[in-house]
């Protein structure tokens, strides 16, 4: 197994890219079980085939609440250890994970669990079929690549769980923006009942698909829970106990004293890789001519950035903009997009090269050397803005700040 590995900043949560031509010969597969619901009997031959991938040594237990379900595994199944159980129609995967399976999980040492999807709507069908292919190829895909998930638990004694890529789709929102969205609150009433720290930066699980060590699990696996706390059918889009617990896997792991992990096939990270920059090239598009941007680090401060030259600009009389070029332009337009009017622009002395810039008189520092109650904003390449700062106190112009 080749495993890259990229850490962030808080030094908790690892990405790792799964070459398949790596894994090692012979690995024995000890102490683990994959635990899989299934409802819809559409679509459940490609679920069979992932299952046939998993190895004869692991055992695989079926959950659903239809038996029809049930019985083409059944039919379908070709292995000796595959169990199939019925369930209630209520709390779906959730319920099928921590009270269907209650007695499992607690005989092994690790865990995959999967279930099927559907999409509710027509026009999320395409990004749910993708969805679904990524989070089963990035957990059962082939054996070399289980073997390579199992060699990570075995290699690092610090992962508690791994999860599948979250989703990137057209209209997924998730990846894009905040997984959290108005559930934080629920997900501190659920965190409450287990008795776990809840903090907003940690990574949030989307999808309920997983290798896991049961240990790090253990106070979610178990909690008393029984059907009675899920919602009945017809389950609401979202806002429901199942959805928190969904999202709680990676603060329950790191509660317990473990990281967390994201696995993907090499190839599967390769296709995402160009996928998201292509779109982000569409994005920057968009945010340079929308917001005016030219980079990453603009964006991640541009919130700040708007707060402080708001500030800035309140109490000064006149605002002018040294330099001339494409990044003082960009400040120019992104002022007056938020009504923060300019007086006009600024450039070193014998560098002008027009008398007016976007409708605005443009002129030398030395003639504003005497102006009072002035504020300028310093508009140029990142290179050459201390020499900028130099100049204008130089000057004497000492009320000046940095563009973004």
């Amino acid at each position: 197994m080749n495993a890259e590995k990229e850490y962030t900043g808080r030094q908790k949560e690892k990405i790792y890219i799964i070459d398949e031509s790596g894994h090692t010969k012979g690995y024995r597969f000890q102490d683990a079980a994959v635990i899989i619901n299934l409802y819809y009997i559409g679509g459940i031959e490609k679920y069979i085939r992932y299952m046939e991938e998993i190895p004869e040594e692991i055992p695989v237990y079926v959950f659903s609440s239809q038996e029809k379900v049930l019985e083409i595994v059944r039919m379908n199944g070709k292995r000796e250890n595959l169990y199939c159980y019925g369930k209630p129609n209520r709390g779906r995967d959730i319920s099928a994970l921590l009270v269907a399976a209650r007695s499992i999980t607690d005989r092994y040492d690790r865990i995959c669990f999967l279930h099927d999807k559907s999409a509710n709507t027509e026009y999320l069908k395409s990004d749910v079929e993708e969805w679904t292919e990524s989070l089963w190829k990035n957990t059962i895909g082939s054996l070399e690549f289980i073997r390579g998930v199992l060699e990570i638990f075995e290699k690092e004694k610090d992962i508690g769980l791994l999860l599948p890529p979250q989703p990137y789709g057209e209209f997924y929102s998730d990846w894009y923006w905040d997984p959290w969205r108005q559930r934080f609150a629920q997900m501190e009433e659920l965190a409450g009942r287990f008795h776990v720290q809840l903090k907003k930066e940690e990574p949030v699980s989307i999808g309920t698909m997983f290798w896991a060590r049961t240990a790090a699990l253990k106070k979610l696996l178990n909690y008393p829970w029984t059907y009675e706390v899920f919602p009945e059918e017809p389950m609401p889009m979202d806002g429901t106990i199942s959805h928190a617990i969904e999202r709680s896997l990676g603060f329950v792991a790191l509660d317990a004293g473990y990281r967390v992990g994201t696995i993907m096939e090499k190839k599967y990270a390769e296709r995402l890789l160009l996928r998201t920059q292509k779109d982000m090239r569409m994005m920057f598009w968009h945010l340079h001519k929308k917001e005016h941007i030219f980079n990453m680090f603009q964006l991640r401060n541009l919130e700040q950035w708007e707060h402080d030259v708001r500030r800035f600009c309140k109490e000064k009389k006149d605002i002018y903009i040294y330099g001339a070029g494409n990044y003082g332009i960009a400040i120019h337009a992104f002022l007056y997009d938020r009504g923060i009017a300019c007086t006009g622009f600024v450039v070193s002395c014998g560098h002008r090269k027009s008398r007016h810039v976007q409708g605005l008189d443009v002129y030398e520092v030395n003639e504003l050397a005497h102006r009072k109650r002035i504020g300028i904003i310093i508009g140029v390449s990142y290179e050459y803005r201390n020499n900028v700062a130099g100049i204008l106190e130089k000057s004497g112009l000492m009320d000046y700040m940095e563009g973004f």
